[in-house]
């Protein structure tokens, strides 16, 4: 089969139709008649109970294709489509999947002045294995005060989850880098479940119980806050009230109520906010829906990313830089003829878009398989004491190997892009960018200074989400989850190791990251696995 490569630019700053009652778009989520999707859920899951959801996310790439200008812009909207999905996921499901499994959850909160934040669900109540879990009294217990959110959840549940996720990835055929799915669980009469705020990513939003409004906007004008970043207002310290949203030029494009099996996309950079209000009678119907976030800025696999890397490996100066060195928030919608770039630029983000899909694919199999075997052989907890054997086939330790795949081909095109090959000389200075401590990927063990109530203090990473957040541990004990790049400083600086003719590295200081010898390793493992999709 072959495949279309393309870059979908993290953007919608270009020809913007809010075209969201035309028949035509709707007609691209409705025809789910689609024997090749039918097919894909007989082959990964022996029933049809995923053909839907494949082919929902077949018609979106269809979509995102024709909406893709040839010079890098897109003319794009929101979309809402009522009853197209006949995927469940309910609170029992949920239920279910904490008890027999290790898994953490976190809950959105917001504070005076500042955007919306997270903080862990759960508390270790003493030095057991069943001390450390997260329970689903403790999900009954912090819903009261907020949404509770599974992020990845595709990567830790096997069980409907994992098998919709990569039905979504094989579905789009390369026309992302990954899909992450979040789970997230609201208490019904909650007058605000997300404060307005923006994402990095598009998202497809699937409703699997109850009810949600939600309300979506027009980008507000970069302008009238230069300094914020225009894919995540509303986060971290970024005040984004619905007042401030609106005297920005931030236009009501959707008000929808979500029903069991809707839909609904959202490009990114679009602000929207959601309520339970009308999710049932009482605070005990659950609002339950999942977000599949697809993923390219979050790995560098964006226009923006290949033309600053271009410039970058051709040692031009980038005249979207700050005249600090940093990035230019606003170059986010500065796309220009990024197609024209060198190709061995187009080349290099090819190779890196295919091993962060493969390593997604073997992520969500993974979890399939897991969830076959515990059918076949019994759940772990519950069933006899922990060993080892069982301990390695938890989510908490199977998931975190991928990420780390991941991160590693995002830390090789960087290192392809800073090493301009000009021969000898260099060294260390012409490998890492002058902005590391803010730019550099981080890696779980990383010693950073994060922010705290508005203070930075020492600790480390603690966990790399797919969605491009972190979850840092201070030195005094304290967590805090869901910390964007913006939020952290590396302290350490990174080295890359440069194999010489004779096989030792050079460079000196602190080995940080992968030597080029063990980047090859990776690349050619992913050339062995033989996948369907790809980037072409």
């Amino acid at each position: 089969m072959k495949l279309l490569y393309l870059l979908l630019p993290v953007t919608a700053g270009f020809q913007i139709f809010f075209q969201t009652s035309n028949p035509t778009q709707l007609r691209a989520l409705s025809n789910l008649d689609n024997a090749e999707s039918s097919k894909w859920s007989q082959d990964f899951t022996s029933s049809d109970a995923y053909s839907k959801t494949h082919a929902i996310f077949s018609s979106m790439r269809d979509y995102l294709v024709a909406s893709q200008d040839p010079k890098g812009s897109r003319s794009i909207a929101p979309l809402h489509a009522k009853g197209l999905c006949d995927l469940k996921f309910s609170t029992k499901d949920l239920e279910h999947a904490v008890n027999t499994d290790f898994l953490d959850a976190g809950q959105g909160t917001t504070k005076m002045n500042q955007g919306w934040k997270m903080r862990p669900v759960g508390e270790i109540r003493g030095s057991s294995f069943d001390d450390a879990r997260l329970t689903f009294s403790d999900i009954q217990s912090s819903i009261q005060m907020g949404t509770v959110i599974f992020n990845s959840a595709g990567a830790h549940i096997g069980t409907t989850v994992a098998p919709a996720t990569l039905a979504a990835v094989d579905a789009l055929n390369g026309c992302v880098g990954g899909v992450c799915c979040n789970i997230y669980v609201t208490r019904g009469g909650a007058p605000t479940s997300a404060p307005p705020h923006t994402d990095k990513q598009d998202v497809v939003v699937i409703q699997t119980q109850g009810k949600k409004h939600w309300r979506v906007f027009s980008p507000p004008d970069p302008g009238l806050k230069p300094d914020a970043d225009p894919f995540a207002r509303g986060k971290a310290d970024d005040d984004f009230p619905l007042h401030v949203l609106k005297a920005q030029g931030g236009e009501l494009l959707l008000d929808v109520v979500l029903e069991e099996g809707d839909v609904l996309y959202i490009p990114a950079r679009f602000p929207h906010t959601t309520d339970t209000v009308d999710s049932g009678p009482t605070e005990d119907d659950w609002s339950i829906h999942m977000t599949f976030g697809l993923d390219n800025h979050v790995w560098d696999l964006d226009f923006l990313s290949l033309r600053r890397f271009g410039l970058m490996k051709s040692g031009v100066d980038d005249v979207l830089l700050g005249s600090d060195g940093s990035n230019d928030v606003t170059a986010n919608y500065c796309v220009g003829k990024v197609n024209e770039l060198d190709s061995g630029a187009v080349r290099q983000f090819q190779k890196s878009g295919q091993e962060v899909l493969n390593g997604h694919r073997d992520m969500y199999l993974a979890a399939m398989e897991e969830s076959e075997r515990r059918a076949q052989t019994g759940e772990i907890i519950g069933s006899g004491s922990m060993t080892q054997e069982k301990i390695d086939r938890l989510s908490l330790f199977r998931v975190p190997k991928f990420f780390e795949k991941f991160n590693a081909a995002k830390t090789e095109l960087r290192v392809w892009a800073t090493n301009s090959g000009g021969g000898g000389g260099g060294g260390e200075e012409n490998t890492i960018p002058d902005d590391w401590e803010t730019s550099w990927p981080l890696q779980v063990g990383d010693q950073v200074e994060a922010e705290l109530g508005g203070a930075f203090f020492p600790g480390s990473i603690e966990n790399v989400h797919a969605n491009g957040l972190y979850d840092v541990t201070f030195f005094d004990g304290d967590k805090e989850m869901g910390l964007g790049r913006n939020s952290i400083i590396l302290k350490v600086k990174p080295v890359v190791q440069i194999e010489t003719a004779g096989g030792a590295a050079s460079g000196g200081g602190v080995e940080k990251k992968l030597t080029k010898k063990e980047l090859k390793r990776l690349e050619k493992e992913n050339k062995k696995k033989d996948k369907a999709g790809g980037w072409r």
